[in-house]
């Protein structure tokens, strides 16, 4: 079977940041979690260009202040990635504008997120307190808080 194409293309990327320093206080921590919860703090930037083409930029941070489930984060990790996308032309009007914000805002942060979740893993693969795997995130709802958050600090000014 061949497979169908997706609207949404990489055409290519780049790690701008890889930065991974472990916690080695938590060494003698005989309390250390088997598994450690991580919710990452992720911060998305984009940039358009011409011919359906646009960058999205994803920084992902690990710190003590992104672990669930122990005070402590066994690793500080900072991983920054770009991604250049293309999409096809849209026609002009407001269901395939959505269409193509949704693709752009939320599938082309996840593909990138997905390339850092595996830069994280084999980064500590081989690190004293073992592999780490990064949560999925759901982008959707994400992107929903990030709004809800912008319009809340706004009305504080109020």
């Amino acid at each position: 079977m061949r497979a169908k194409l997706a609207q949404l293309q990489l055409k290519d990327y780049r790690y701008h940041e890889v930065h991974l320093i472990s916690n080695e206080t938590l060494m003698d921590d005989g309390d250390l979690p088997e598994v450690i919860e991580y919710i990452p703090d992720v911060e998305i930037r984009g940039q358009n260009f011409e011919n359906g083409e646009f960058a999205v930029f994803l920084k992902t941070r690990i710190d003590d202040e992104c672990v669930d489930n122990y005070d402590k984060s066994p690793y500080q990790i900072n991983v920054e990635v770009s991604g250049l996308f293309k999409l096809p032309e849209i026609e002009d009007n407001e269901e395939s504008e959505l269409e193509w914000d949704n693709l752009k805002y939320l599938n082309a942060p996840a593909i990138l997120y997905s390339l850092t979740r595996e830069k994280v893993n084999q980064l500590t693969a081989n690190s004293i307190y073992g592999p780490v795997i990064l949560p999925s995130i759901n982008f959707v709802e994400t992107m929903e808080s990030a709004d809800s958050d912008k319009v809340d600090a706004n009305n504080a000014d109020k």
